[in-house]
């Protein structure tokens, strides 16, 4: 790639495919710089009169846009790029939105989603390679308020603000948490109707299980 398309700064990218400025998304800024130190999102340098510049290829700028997105549901830059590298991972999320948000897509005042959400969940699911063209965007506007610092996810803010929760909900809510030990005893003692959240039931004790022999194992050896 020639280095002349090189041209977006991270402000003009983020402005070019949201039409907003970015200062108006609390830290995000600072998101997408671990995106870039950790090598996810590629950039080239250019010399300026204070510090370089960071500029963006066009030809990265559907990645740019979805891991925007990625991050109004998912705060942890650590937890995106792995969503990024690893299909299995992002196939289980998007079942884990599914559940969540099939019938709550108005749960939460400060989001609106749009006709693009299960669009957009399919996708998450489905494409190998996320870097080569945009997500269908889910919200009718990119919601502020989870670029402020926060570490909850979306998923989570949604769960919570049930107050009857079920043993799903529970479940889903300790996978997000990255609670195993309560997700298992949870998937454990729960039957689920729906595809998606028994297929998420047997991941979870399986994993937890293999865990646990991989513990008693170094515990014998040790």
């Amino acid at each position: 790639m020639s280095e002349q398309y090189y041209r977006y700064t991270r402000a003009q990218a983020f402005k070019k495919l949201f039409g907003k400025k970015i200062s108006a998304y609390g830290n995000l800024k600072d998101k997408l710089t671990t995106f870039e130190r950790n090598g996810v999102l590629p950039y080239a340098s250019e010399a300026g009169v204070q510090r370089d510049k960071r500029l963006f290829h066009d030809a990265k700028l559907p990645l740019f846009y979805n891991l925007v997105l990625l991050l109004a549901f998912f705060p942890k830059p650590s937890h995106v790029t792995k969503l990024v590298l690893n299909f299995e991972e992002r196939a289980r999320v998007a079942s884990v939105l599914s559940l969540i948000l099939k019938e709550r897509k108005s749960s939460i005042p400060e989001v609106m989603f749009s006709e693009d959400l299960e669009s957009f969940i399919e996708a998450i699911s489905s494409w190998g390679d996320i870097t080569e063209k945009q997500f269908p965007n889910p919200f009718i506007e990119l919601p502020t308020a989870f670029f402020d610092g926060r570490e909850v996810s979306l998923p989570e803010v949604i769960l919570t603000a049930n107050t009857k929760q079920t043993g799903q909900d529970e479940m889903l809510l300790a996978f997000l948490q990255h609670d195993f030990k309560r997700a298992y005893r949870i998937a454990a003692a729960t039957t689920f109707e729906a595809l998606n959240a028994r297929l998420l039931s047997e991941y979870i004790m399986k994993t937890y299980k293999n865990a646990q022999e991989f513990k008693n194992y170094l515990d014998e050896v040790f």
